[in-house]
């Protein structure tokens, strides 16, 4: 009698439905990190944005405050209140012995975003939008007359100044979302001393 052999030449129909149940998990898992990634990518990105605009908007305050005339300052409230705008001049340099002003210009938080006006109440007067997403409150505060952030300051507007003799403390908070519906909120503070 002879043997026959039997020679395999393909694989099971068993091998077959492993084989793809193995590599659809292993396509599943990719998708999911690369989905985790692009989302993590685009919360940063959101991130950066917002800090971006925080910054700049903040270097821009100081910097028109910097030079601000202490008496226009003297309105802006001692804590625990405080004010959702400043009217102020700006030492413009000094002719002979006498120092020249600005003419009035004002910051304050309008329709939500920080507005800096000049030539306040005259006939050229001028509005410039420096930064858009504040919130109506600053970060953890309700409009309640209770210090609900814990900052030292009662029911203070998303921008808001404060000040402790020539000192001026600035707040303000900024927020926005995320392309995945994430809410990103974020406080910037900073304090200036007027000098003349």
């Amino acid at each position: 009698m002879s043997e026959k052999r039997c020679t395999r030449s393909g694989l099971t129909i068993i091998e077959v439905s492993l084989s793809t149940a193995i590599l659809g998990i292993v396509f599943a898992g990719l998708s999911i990190v690369l989905a985790a990634s692009r989302r993590s990518m685009t919360s940063g990105s959101s991130v950066m944005d917002l800090e971006a605009r925080g910054n700049r908007a903040m270097q821009r305050i100081v910097s028109a405050l910097r030079t601000t005339d202490a008496v226009s300052v003297a309105a802006v409230p001692i804590a625990p209140f405080s004010a959702g705008e400043v009217t102020f001049q700006r030492n413009l340099g000094y002719q002979g012995q006498q120092t020249v002003w600005s003419t009035p210009n004002r910051l304050s938080l309008a329709g939500g975003s920080i507005t800096l006006t000049e030539n306040q109440g005259l006939g050229n007067e001028r509005a410039t939008q420096w930064c858009s997403g504040v919130t109506p409150m600053l970060e953890g505060e309700i409009l309640n007359g209770v210090d609900d952030n814990g900052n030292g300051l009662i029911d203070e507007p998303g921008l808001c100044f404060e000040r402790a003799g020539a000192l001026v403390t600035i707040r303000f908070t900024l927020s926005t979302s995320t392309p995945d519906g994430e809410a990103l909120v974020r406080t910037w503070m900073t304090r200036i001393l007027c000098r003349n």
